[in-house]
Parts: C-alpha cells; sequence; structure tokens
C-alpha cells in the first residue's frame, strides 16, 4: 500500500507538468489563431481604404469631367463643328424628293458606328414602305451630345416634315407612318415621365434652369424619337444658340427645357413607338413598333466596372471606368435583328458573365465595346469566367463565341465547357470551341442554370459576345447565315 501511495505522489508533478504544457501549447494555439484574424483585419481594413481610395479618385474624375462639361463653349465653333457634319448615306424614294419627308440618323463616336450596321437595314426598310427619305448623318466628334440634333439643321430645312431617330433603334416591318400620326402642328415624343418616375430629374432640371414653374413630370419626354416639322426649325435654331441654362446639360434634358421653356405643343407617342425592352415592365416584342435599346441593362450586372486602355494607347495600362448599358448595347441589339427575322437566339453579353479572381475581367476596347477577358496567367482548374444560368429548352443548341463586333468568330483555341443545374450536370466536357467557333448541344430535357465555362489556356483571351441558337434545319452559325454573312460586309467595307 505504501508503494503505491508513493507511486501516485511521484506522478503528481508529471501530470501537472503535462497539463501546464497542454495549456500553454492551447495559449500558444489562440494567439496565432488571433494574430492571423488581426492580420486578416489589417488586410481587409486595406483593402477597404483601397476601395476607398478608388471610389474617391473616380468621384473626383467624374467631377473634374463634369466642370470641364459645363464649361461653357462659343457658340460660333459649335456652328463651326456642326457645319462639318457629313452625309454618309442618302436614300430618296423614287420621283426625288415628294411630299418632302425625311428620317435622319445621326451617327456620333464608335458605339453609334457600330450600332448603324445592324439597324440601317430596318431604316432603309421603312422609308421605302412609307415613301420617304433616309439620311444617315456622320456627327463630328466635336459636336456636344446636346447640340446633336441642332447640328442636323442643315439637312432637314429643306423638308416640310422631318424625324430624328438614334441609331440604336429598331423598327418593326409595318410600322405606321410616323408623319400620318403625329399631327403637323405639334412635336412628336414618347413622354417618358407617364412611364417613369421622373420628378427628382424635373425637380433638378427645374433648378439648373431656374424655372419658376417647375417642369410637371409628365411632360418629360423621350428625345431619342423626335417627330417635327419645318415650324420646329425655329426650336433647334434656339439649342444651338441660347442655351436655356448656364450649365451644359445632357441631350436629353436639354431638350426638355427648351421645350417647357419655348412651350412647344407635344403630341404623346403610344409607348409602342418608343418601346425600351428589358426595362421593369413586361416586354413582349409582337406589340411594338419601334424598339429603344437605350441605357436598360437586360438583367443586373454583374460588374460595376470595366478596365480600359490608357488614353496615352498603351496597352500595358488600363484605368476603371463605370460600365454602363451602352457598352454591351450590341449584343442586344443583334438579338432582337435576328428573332425578328425569326431566328430562336440568345446573345449573352460581358454584364451577364460571372468572373473569377483577378486574371479575368470586362475591358473595354479603343472604341468603347465590351468584352470578356481573361488572362494565361490564371491557376488552377476553376474557370476565370462562367455564366449566365440560363434556362433553355430542351432540343440541339448551337453555342458560338464571338468576337466584340459580335460576327467574326474567337480565338479557336478557347476552351469551353457547358453544364447545367448548378454544375451537376455536364453536357460538353473541357475542349476547344475549334475553327469556327461553334459547336453544338443536346438537351434531353427542360434545363435550368445553364452555364458556359471558359478556362485558362498558353495566352490572354477575349471574347465579345457568346450566341446561343436552336438548331433546327437553319445552318450552323457561319454556314451560310444570311443575316450574319450581310452584316460581316457591312462591317468590312463600313465607311
Amino acid at each position: 500500500m505504501r508503494d503505491f501511495v508513493r507511486r501516485q505522489l511521484q506522478r503528481v508533478p508529471i501530470i501537472g507538468k503535462t497539463r501546464r504544457a497542454a495549456e500553454q501549447a492551447k495559449a500558444e494555439h489562440d494567439r496565432a489563431l488571433a494574430e492571423r484574424d488581426r492580420a486578416r483585419a489589417a488586410e481587409e481594413a486595406m483593402r477597404a481604404e483601397r476601395d476607398v481610395a478608388y471610389e474617391e479618385r473616380d468621384r473626383a474624375l467624374e467631377e473634374r469631367d463634369k466642370a470641364l462639361f459645363q464649361i461653357d463653349v462659343p457658340y460660333a465653333q459649335l456652328e463651326d463643328a456642326a457645319a462639318a457634319g457629313r452625309v454618309r448615306m442618302r436614300i430618296c424614294p423614287e420621283g426625288g424628293l415628294k411630299g418632302k419627308r425625311t428620317l435622319v440618323i445621326p451617327v456620333q463616336g464608335p458605339i453609334a458606328n457600330r450600332e448603324i450596321h445592324v439597324t440601317q437595314p430596318f431604316f432603309e426598310a421603312y422609308c421605302r414602305r412609307v415613301d420617304i427619305d433616309l439620311q444617315v448623318i456622320d456627327v463630328s466628334p466635336t459636336v456636344p451630345p446636346s447640340c446633336v440634333k441642332a447640328s442636323l439643321r442643315p439637312m432637314v430645312e429643306e423638308y416640310d416634315r422631318f424625324a430624328i431617330a438614334e441609331p440604336h433603334m429598331i423598327v418593326r416591318q409595318g410600322c405606321p407612318d410616323l408623319f400620318a400620326v403625329v399631327p403637323e402642328d405639334r412635336l412628336g415624343a414618347m413622354i417618358e415621365g407617364r412611364w417613369t418616375d421622373r420628378r427628382q430629374r424635373c425637380v433638378e432640371l427645374s433648378g439648373l434652369c431656374k424655372f419658376r414653374t417647375p417642369l410637371p413630370a409628365e411632360r418629360y419626354v423621350n428625345t431619342d424619337l423626335l417627330v417635327m416639322s419645318h415650324a420646329h426649325l425655329a426650336m433647334l435654331d434656339a439649342l444651338m444658340q441660347r442655351p436655356v441654362s448656364s450649365y451644359r446639360l445632357g441631350a436629353q434634358d436639354a431638350l426638355n427645357a427648351l421645350l417647357y421653356h419655348g412651350d412647344v405643343p407635344v403630341y404623346g407617342l403610344p409607348r409602342d413607338f418608343n418601346w425600351i425592352p428589358y426595362s421593369p415592365s413586361e416586354f413582349d416584342w409582337r406589340w411594338a413598333w419601334i424598339f429603344n435599346m437605350s441605357d436598360s441593362w437586360r438583367s443586373p450586372p454583374t460588374q460595376a466596372y470595366a478596365w480600359k486602355p490608357g488614353r496615352n494607347g498603351n496597352s500595358g495600362y488600363y484605368s476603371r471606368t463605370p460600365l454602363v448599358p451602352r457598352h454591351c448595347r450590341l449584343p442586344s441589339l443583334i438579338e432582337i435583328t435576328e428573332q425578328l427575322r425569326g431566328s430562336a437566339v440568345r446573345f449573352v453579353n460581358p454584364a451577364e458573365m460571372s468572373y473569377h479572381g483577378l486574371s479575368a475581367r470586362i475591358h473595354l476596347t479603343a472604341d468603347d465595346a465590351a468584352v470578356m477577358w481573361w488572362g494565361k496567367s490564371a491557376l488552377g482548374k476553376t474557370p476565370p469566367i462562367y455564366g449566365p444560368y440560363l434556362d433553355l429548352p430542351a432540343g440541339r443548341w448551337w453555342v458560338t463565341l464571338l468576337a466584340p463586333d459580335g460576327v467574326t468568330p474567337a480565338d479557336p483555341g478557347i476552351i469551353v465547357d457547358v453544364v447545367h443545374d448548378s454544375g451537376r450536370n455536364t453536357v460538353r466536357p473541357p475542349a476547344p470551341i475549334g475553327p469556327r467557333a461553334s459547336f453544338e448541344i443536346l438537351l434531353d430535357r427542360d434545363v435550368t442554370g445553364t452555364e458556359v465555362r471558359m478556362y485558362s489556356g498558353d495566352r490572354d483571351h477575349t471574347v465579345g459576345c457568346i450566341l446561343l441558337k436552336a438548331s433546327t434545319d437553319s445552318p450552323m452559325p457561319g454556314e451560310g447565315s444570311s443575316a450574319a454573312c450581310d452584316r460581316l460586309d457591312a462591317l468590312k467595307n463600313r465607311y
């Protein structure tokens, strides 16, 4: 018994030492965890400070740009710039200027120049049917946006009636004659304030223009389509010569201020003459005559910013710029035109895709086209770009990756797979897209969450948009598609 007691007493210091060692190890582990958490918190704080610095820089640049934009330019210079406008194309009905009516499309900047190649065939068909002139005008880049329509005065002054439409508008076959709809003594426009809340904008605009009676929201019009007559030439003169405000207003605000200041009678065009797809209200293209692609997203974009090459032309330097709908508008324009021609297609633009890591992001080309970009430095098996989680009906579908022009095939070496149902089912395993940048997939049932996933390779890659086309008896994209061939020829022979 004594030996047992002695042995137990000898074990007590050992147990105490073991316990102290365990407690010390646990304390060191806790300190390591706390140090790691502090490091993570410091890293997050640094990231937050960096983001705040970026935002402050962006705000400063925006305020600088606004300040520069509000500096008054001598109107004599504006008139000289307007005179430099060039008639790119003019189509007259047989028999000359019969009726003296015309539709004018101003084209200013690279975005509009891309879009007119898609929409021009629809404008031409409409003008031939209603027997009016069509003029496509290249507007000098030195003309401020608020004065673009006023700069068209030399091109419309010989006409009794004229309409001005933006190049991002699509006129459907069978659209009624606008000049038969709008009375000659009124200016025709869709009254935007009836469909969209413009009260705050009208309050701000009234303050900038010092209106004694604020501009009512129900009088705020969308100026992307205007139907006018010879009597409205004076309004164009006023827009160019006598600014309503000391601030340089945006194009639509400036015209609304002028209409209200001059008490110009307005004929409210029905909404189907200026229908904005992808607006919050239900969109049914069968009920609209004219589509205005304007500045509406199909769905909330996945990215708020894009990266644009530096102004010095050095592609190694990029600046962050807000991503806006007009950067991604071309794929949607092509999609609507193809659907109007009877094709079951879906064009996916860069803002609909998701981006993983720092080596995949949205870039802007030198002419402001948004593209999906990912670099060869992307590591791991995770695809840098994936999405857009589409619901597709059963059947065969062609998947095509296209360049920024929406026509030219992308790099054939790009590795792509297709999955659906949150990646649980693989339709196509990872493989190069091939020389025509197209491949076919078969869906044996209606699926949800379809993803086109793009993988890193041995070089940088760029994709403008993704085309998904139902495979019926029609040829594969790029093989005998007359619409695609026409667009490609137009782009190759652009002015």
